[in-house]
């Protein structure tokens, strides 16, 4: 396939959801796929992780593997997030999931490739092609891997910028909604400096329960599990 400067500008950061996904499935069509599947990964601090997900497979496929719980199990998705090279759908892969393969190939997805990218901030991103017949021979995959593995990186750069702002974004909301007093911000505050309880009672002239109250508060309204994370999570979201 021939990239040139157009064909790249359809999968600039600036362009629409829509407009990207529709550039993605003209793209799979040249390639000689019928099927594009991306689902991204994106980990955050305190366990507020992401994962974005969207293909065009059909919707009765869809529901089924949600209903299933295919994600858990799936082994294309194991084996991608475990390798960095263009992998090929090859029965060895369902060697221990022969129920899922068969699925995959009742609802048309019969043969195809994946590849993953691995981003240097924690994000990963699964890009996989089927189709319905003819299978992928050896000299086909490599001759369009560079390929796949351009077209996964563009989707990648393109959006996981935009998850990671709303992951963002989502996160200052639930600081903002846990409403912390300006006590208890000022107590997570010198806890953010190291200091002990005791410290912060000193500081503060409070004594050491009504500092360990607070701190709890804050642990409660912020939704985490001890102080530390109540820090971070105050940090993160630009309270303190």
């Amino acid at each position: 396939m021939l990239w040139t400067l157009r064909s790249l500008e359809r999968f600039c950061p600036d362009a629409s959801e829509d407009s990207l996904f529709g550039s993605l499935l003209a793209v799979t069509r040249e390639l000689g796929y019928q099927y594009f599947s991306l689902n991204i990964y994106v980990h955050r601090p305190l366990g507020h992780n992401k994962v974005f997900k969207r293909n065009n497979y059909s919707v009765k496929w869809n529901q089924f593997y949600k209903d299933n719980r295919y994600a858990v199990s799936d082994p294309l998705i194991k084996a991608s997030m475990r390798c960095h090279l263009p992998l090929l759908w090859q029965p060895e892969l369902f060697v221990d999931e022969r129920e899922i393969e068969r699925q995959y190939h009742a609802h048309g997805l019969c043969h195809g490739v994946s590849q993953t990218v691995h981003g240097i901030n924690g994000a990963t991103t699964v890009l996989s092609l089927a189709r319905s017949q003819d299978a992928i021979s050896n000299a086909e995959f490599y001759d369009k891997a560079g390929d796949v593995l351009w077209l996964a990186n563009l989707m990648h750069n393109a959006l996981v910028p935009r998850i990671e702002e709303e992951a963002q974004r989502q996160l200052v909301d639930s600081g903002v909604q846990a409403s912390l007093s300006p006590r208890e911000l000022e107590v997570l505050k010198w806890t953010a400096q190291g200091l002990t309880s005791v410290d912060v009672a000193n500081v503060l002239q409070l004594s050491e329960r009504t500092v360990n109250f607070h701190i709890a508060r804050c642990i409660e309204k912020l939704g985490v599990c001890n102080k530390l994370s109540a820090v971070v999570k105050a940090v993160l979201c630009g309270l303190i």
